[in-house]
């Protein structure tokens, strides 16, 4: 299981290296439109950059996801890790969009300098929702290693739409 957790995650961290760069900018728009007291400006940016790259995460997900089986044989030739990979990824990659809009969410704090509740919501995200839902899906309702990584992606969702919100 940590094996496919692996694997798994070189693929997740490739796409958050491109949603970090991309994310980063929206920090900046906000950052100088509140500073030039645009807040019409800065609540454009921060929606639209937020929607803009939740889209082409969606988008290369959509592109990835024929490819998990080629992209996890790299790692490993071994059956039962690429099945268990192949199971995070299908879990994992239905959730990184809403991972983008909860990374922008964070960032948007950052720019405006409200860092408080994207803070607080971090840690909810964290230590609330991922590890009591994947503690309760994986043990407690017998899923196995499914239930963690169904855990992890809905920490990602209800983030994210919180964070949009």
């Amino acid at each position: 299981m940590t094996t496919a957790y692996s694997i798994g995650m070189i693929v997740l961290d490739l796409a958050d290296g491109i949603m970090w760069g991309l994310l980063g900018s929206i920090a900046i728009i906000v950052g100088q439109s509140l500073g030039a007291g645009n807040i019409k400006r800065a609540r454009e940016a921060a929606i639209k950059g937020t929607l803009f790259v939740a889209s082409i995460v969606a988008l290369g997900v959509t592109v990835i996801y024929p490819f998990k089986l080629f992209i996890i044989s790299v790692f490993t030739s071994n059956p039962k890790v690429q099945s268990l990979s192949m199971e995070f990824l299908d879990t994992l990659l239905v959730g990184l969009p809403f991972f983008a809009m909860f990374i922008a969410g964070m960032n948007i704090g950052r720019g405006s300098g409200s860092t408080l509740i994207p803070t607080v919501l971090g840690m909810f995200r964290l230590w609330a929702l991922r590890i009591a839902l994947s503690y309760l899906l994986a043990f407690l309702m017998g899923m196995g290693p499914r239930g963690l990584w169904i855990g992890i992606m809905l920490s990602n969702v209800v983030a994210g739409l919180i964070m949009l919100v």
